[in-house]
């Protein structure tokens, strides 16, 4: 009697851009324990993230160039030897050149991409605060100031430390330069970052709110959130930046209910992490 023979079913074949060992990892991690078969790129080849035992292999790609189409090209060419099923994006550099391909991209497989529009206030550190505050959230005191002609003082209402705020850290033409939250501590300092950062356009300035940072991260779809789990930070740097490492937390009402005005303004689908700052005082 003949027997059966049973042949492996391709679990589905991914690949993934970032670096370091945060979201990207965590992607690379998720995607291997599910059985998919994970590929890399737009990292070095000594990022610590390589060193996953769900890592399958590790491609070489040029840095995304506005002016040249070199990048694209050799996706395309990656496709088409591994006929990949996804593609992830999971850091800004890396969002902003598939988001600008998508089109490309999309004709030989799927993608993760959002609405241009979306991404564009998701990126925009000064809209999506104005949205926040049009929704009625609480936000810090906050006031939208032109760099090409910067004030010389303070605003009323506001006193030192302040925090200062790029557009985005990021430029679709210049993904290699990172803006970065400047809080200067005095007038000096403030008169200073205005000057050195004039190339910004605009800045968004803000009174140092003290807290604890907290994240809502969110599954939805069509606005509706249909998974959420919140993450409050055990330690963060003094100046601000990433939290060194952070901890699961019973969700708060507030930031939740925050949460879902936001996402159902932009009619979001995707995940999302929207932060908070919360001093229980």
């Amino acid at each position: 009697m003949p027997q059966a023979v049973i042949r492996p079913v391709n679990p589905g074949r991914v690949l993934v851009f970032g670096r370091d060992i945060r979201s990207f990892l965590c992607v690379i991690r998720s995607l291997g324990r599910a059985g998919l078969e994970v590929h890399v790129g737009m990292c070095v080849p000594t990022d610590r993230a390589l060193k996953s035992r769900y890592l399958a292999s590790f491609h070489d790609i040029p840095a995304y160039s506005a002016d040249s189409e070199q990048w694209i090209c050799t996706i395309e060419a990656l496709i088409d030897r591994h006929q990949f099923q996804l593609i992830i994006p999971t850091n800004d550099e890396s969002v902003f050149p598939v988001q600008h391909y998508q089109d490309r991209l999309s004709a030989k497989c799927r993608i993760y991409a959002l609405d241009d529009a979306v991404l564009e206030l998701a990126t925009d550190k000064i809209a999506s605060s104005q949205l926040a505050e049009s929704l009625g959230i609480p936000v810090p005191r906050q006031i939208e100031i032109d760099l090409e002609d910067p004030p010389s003082h303070l605003p009323d209402g506001f006193s030192y430390p302040v925090v200062i705020k790029p557009p985005s850290s990021f430029t679709r033409e210049d993904l290699n330069n990172r803006r970065e939250v400047e809080h200067p501590k005095s007038q000096e300092e403030f008169s200073m970052l205005l000057q050195s950062n004039q190339a910004w356009g605009k800045a968004l300035l803000q009174e140092n709110f003290r807290g604890v940072g907290a994240g809502m991260e969110i599954l939805a779809h069509e606005c509706e959130i249909l998974v959420s789990f919140q993450h409050c930070r055990v330690h963060e740097p003094i100046s601000g930046g990433a939290s060194s490492y952070r901890r699961s937390a019973p969700q708060d009402p507030g930031m939740l209910a925050a949460t879902k005005k936001l996402i159902k303004a932009i009619n979001y689908s995707g995940v999302a992490m929207v932060e908070y700052k919360y001093n229980p005082a």
